[in-house]
């Protein structure tokens, strides 16, 4: 079987009627009602080239991310299925693939911290989202040592997206070694690593509203 799932699991554009209406439904499962699109911008048409990889375990949490994603304007979507194969990925397309990683943690063969580690050596210096159901500080700070720019808890709000590629379509998608990015709100900023290698606030860099 290959790392990445069936072949409809790699995907550039997953805006087919009946997998929007299974993942509504569950949504709907869940408690969400809808998903709201976010008001056009003159810088969203940048969206349409970025390409993205989404490594998650859960199918369903993959194909939720990406229809968010195509909403946003968001196609060319790659999807890995663990953290080995979200490397494999990396190592097989090329380190200039991505513009941009989701990364999910708590996944078989290879966690996502570990993955982030791995990708970051190969020399990927795009920028990574640390993703994970668990909100303990502990998980969210090895996930910034691992190499992610910033780590956020599930479930991914929309409005965390919409701030997320404005700062893209801003700024671009470049890591800043020894700084990580951090969402407060309707805010996103740089921050510094401390000698320990933990995130500290002493720079904001630019906030959205």
């Amino acid at each position: 079987v290959s790392p990445f799932g069936s072949p409809s699991d790699r995907t550039t554009g997953t805006t087919d009627e009946s997998l929007k209406t299974t993942v509504l439904h569950s949504l709907n499962r869940q408690g969400v009602a809808s998903i709201s699109t976010p008001p056009s911008s003159p810088s969203a048409s940048r969206s349409s080239y970025y390409n993205i990889l989404i490594v998650d375990d859960v199918l369903s949490n993959r194909k939720l991310l990406a229809l968010l994603l195509n909403k946003r304007g968001i196609h060319s979507i790659t999807f890995a299925a663990d953290g080995m194969a979200g490397v494999e990925t990396v190592k097989d397309k090329g380190i200039d693939a991505f513009d941009l990683i989701f990364m999910d943690n708590t996944m078989p063969h290879l966690s996502g911290i570990e993955a982030s580690r791995i990708i970051r050596k190969l020399g990927y210096d795009n920028l990574i989202i640390g993703v994970t159901g668990n909100s303990m500080e502990d998980e969210l700070t090895d996930f910034l040592q691992a190499g992610a720019d910033f780590a956020i808890t599930k479930p991914m709000k929309p409005n965390v997206l919409d701030i997320l590629l404005q700062y893209m379509n801003t700024f671009g998608c470049r890591s800043h070694p020894n700084e990580r990015l951090v969402i407060r709100n309707t805010s996103l900023e740089w921050v510094r690593l401390d000698s320990h290698g933990r995130p500290k606030s002493d720079r904001h860099i630019s906030s959205f509203k």
